[in-house]
């Protein structure tokens, strides 16, 4: 198993991850709208102070992780999906790590992450990677990490 930066060529493999866990929770895949994003990773992640993570299995990508610059001060998780079959190994632990790491070099002050109902994303993980949960409304929850509290 390796964890690496992901590139152009990761694009497809990607999509389908996506795609996938779309399906599995019954909701739309759309890539001209809501995963617009996925489209050129290098130039919305790269191109914006972020990071792009993929974990690959003999050359299969099973999970993968992406950030961004939000403003000078809040780095934005816009993505963590992992693949059905490799859920509950610790690969979004390990992705979040990752990502948690990046956003210090890049003096950030703070890791936003925002959930989407639709992706169960367990509170667990956040309480153990010391989140707070700033969230206002009722249909997202938005937890935020303190890069400099640490």
């Amino acid at each position: 198993m390796q964890l690496r930066i992901g590139n152009k060529q990761d694009e497809g493999a990607v999509r389908a991850l996506v795609q996938q866990s779309m399906i599995e929770l019954g909701a739309e895949y759309h890539l001209d709208n809501s995963e617009a994003d996925l489209k050129n990773i290098e130039a919305e992640y790269f191109g914006n102070d972020g990071i792009f993570l993929v974990i690959e299995e003999e050359s299969n990508i099973i999970a993968f992780a992406a950030a961004r610059r939000l403003n000078d001060e809040i780095c934005e998780v816009r993505r963590v999906f992992v693949n059905k079959a490799w859920r509950k190994q610790g690969l979004m632990l390990k992705l979040f790590h990752q990502i948690i790491a990046f956003a210090k070099r890049m003096d950030y002050r703070y890791l936003d992450a925002i959930t989407d109902p639709r992706f169960p994303v367990s509170r667990s993980l956040f309480d153990e990677l010391g989140f707070q949960n700033m969230s206002l409304a009722l249909d997202i929850e938005v937890y935020r990490y303190n890069l400099h509290s640490s």
